[in-house]
């Protein structure tokens, strides 16, 4: 190996360990190199030329070639919607009758809904003859 070979073999070793105390740090590349005193344009050249580098030398992999697989059938997978815990419950309205019939209203009940179960409630109430 010539002299001029070694050098850049000890630089580049050098800077793979400046980067990669960089990344240990999870600090900013400014912080890093100001406290250290490294030319910052120097570690983002270097940066690159090493990881250029590192592509290079990774082994070449053939392209993938997709295959078609027979797919089952669609699975159908439960799925409960639960109300966000940070959220207050939703408010109801309670509405009690005379006779002790109470008829508990959650805050999303359809109009429509509600205005059957009364009108049904009433029928029966007069049916049965109470007020």
């Amino acid at each position: 190996m010539s002299k001029g070979s070694e050098r850049s073999a000890a630089k580049e070793q050098y800077w793979r360990e400046v980067i990669e105390g960089w990344r240990r740090s999870g600090g900013s590349v400014r912080q890093w190199c100001t406290q250290r005193q490294i030319s910052e344009p120097s570690f983002y050249s270097w940066r690159k030329t090493l990881a250029k580098r590192d592509i290079a030398m990774a082994p070449q992999q053939p392209p993938c070639r997709r295959t078609r697989r027979k797919r089952g059938p669609a699975a159908m997978i439960p799925v409960e919607i639960v109300p966000p815990s940070n959220q207050p419950p939703s408010a109801s309205l309670e509405i009690i009758l005379s006779g002790g019939v109470q008829v508990l209203v959650r805050a999303h009940c359809q109009p429509a809904l509600l205005r059957e179960a009364l009108v049904a409630l009433r029928s029966e109430r007069e049916e049965s003859g109470s007020c």
